[in-house]
C-alpha cells in the first residue's frame, strides 16, 4: 500500500512560510535584546530559570535538561553568573554532590531589568485566547522540532 501524501495548497504553504519568517525574526529580536546589562542570552535564560523553577529543579542537571544543553555549557553559564554575584550554589550538607542554585539579591535585582519584560508587556495586553493560541502553536512547533532532532 502506497504511503499517503498530504497535499496542501500553495496559499497554505505561503501562510506557513510567513508564520515561520515572523517567528524567526521574533526569535532573533528576542536573542538580540538579551545582550544587555552585562549579560548574554544564556545568562538571562539561567536567571529566569532559577527564579521560576521549583526548588527541586534548581540544579545544574535539571537546568541542562530543561534547556537541552550540555552540562559543560551550563557550567560555563553558572560560573559567569557566580563571578558576577548573581547566583550562588548551595551544596547539600548531607550529600556533598548535590547542588542547588539560587539567585542572590543582586540576581533578583538584575532580573527586574530583564529585556524580555517589554515583550511580556505586549503579550499581557493581548486577548487571553490569542495568547493561548500563540502558546499552543509554539508548543506544537517545539515538539515537532525536538521530535525530528531526537
Amino acid at each position: 500500500m502506497a504511503a499517503m501524501v498530504e497535499s496542501h495548497s500553495p496559499q497554505s504553504r505561503a501562510r506557513a512560510r510567513s508564520v515561520l519568517q515572523s517567528l524567526d525574526l521574533m526569535s532573533r529580536l528576542l536573542t538580540a535584546s538579551c545582550y544587555r546589562h552585562g549579560l548574554n542570552p544564556a545568562q538571562w535564560s539561567a536567571l529566569r530559570y532559577f527564579a521560576e523553577a521549583a526548588t527541586k529543579d534548581c540544579t545544574p542537571s535539571a537546568f541542562a535538561r530543561a534547556h537541552r544543553a550540555t552540562k559543560g555549557t551550563i557550567s560555563q553559564t553558572q560560573m559567569a553568573l557566580t563571578r558576577k554575584g548573581l547566583i550562588e550554589k548551595i551544596t547539600d550538607a548531607k550529600d556533598g554532590r548535590s547542588i542547588t542554585v539560587k539567585l542572590t539579591a543582586a540576581g533578583v535585582a538584575q532580573l527586574a531589568q530583564d529585556p524580555w519584560r517589554a515583550f511580556e508587556d505586549v503579550l499581557m495586553k493581548g486577548p487571553d485566547e490569542s495568547v493561548r493560541q500563540v502558546v499552543r502553536i509554539a508548543e506544537l512547533l517545539t515538539h515537532a522540532i525536538t521530535k525530528d532532532s531526537a
